[in-house]
Order: C-alpha cells, then sequence, then structure tokens
C-alpha cells in the first residue's frame, strides 16, 4: 500500500509540476481525497490547495497553514475540518465534483 501511496504522490508531483511550470518534487506533495497539497519551500508555512483533476493549467484552489496541512504529523482531525471547508468552498462557487485522476 505504502508503495502504491508513493507512486501516486510522484504521479501527481509530476502531472503538478507540468501543469504549474514549476519543479515540484514528490517530497512537496501530499495528496488526501481530492485535494493535492504542495509545499513550495520559499513559503514553506503557506500550503497550496489544488483540487482533483488538475486542470491543464493548475492554479491553487485555496492555501492552508502549515498546522492544518497533511505536512504535519498526527494532524488527521485538523487535516478532515480544512478538508471540509476547502469542500464547502469549492461547492459554493458552483464547482463540479467530478472523479479525480484515478476516475474515482
Amino acid at each position: 500500500m505504502k508503495r502504491n501511496a508513493t507512486s501516486r504522490t510522484q504521479q501527481i508531483a509530476h502531472l503538478l509540476s507540468d501543469r504549474t511550470g514549476q519543479d515540484i518534487p514528490s517530497r512537496d506533495v501530499r495528496i488526501t481525497g481530492h485535494w493535492v497539497f504542495h509545499r513550495h519551500p520559499e513559503y514553506p508555512t503557506d500550503i497550496d490547495c489544488y483540487r482533483l483533476p488538475l486542470p491543464m493549467c493548475a492554479e491553487p484552489w485555496s492555501g492552508i497553514a502549515l498546522e492544518v496541512s497533511p505536512f504535519k504529523r498526527n494532524n488527521a482531525v485538523a487535516v478532515a475540518a480544512a478538508i471540509q471547508t476547502l469542500d464547502a468552498s469549492y461547492t459554493a462557487h458552483g464547482m463540479d465534483d467530478g472523479p479525480d485522476e484515478a476516475g474515482r
């Protein structure tokens, strides 16, 4: 299972790199549910949030603090709350809740 998660993270990091024009290593990417979290090395406490599936020209939907992101260990409750807020914002703007890149 860990290998599949790593492979998926590497795949999404590669897609995010292509679609943002940035060089994004997989160590700076976390995936939780329909959300991709990117930690930019120049702004390590501000996490960019992208909704899956990634569009051809990906821009962050929103941002969250490091403290409520999947980059902080043992943080499941805060991450779940952040995702709930992101989902509510996404839905409130009438965005489609389609399948992610894996077809889920």
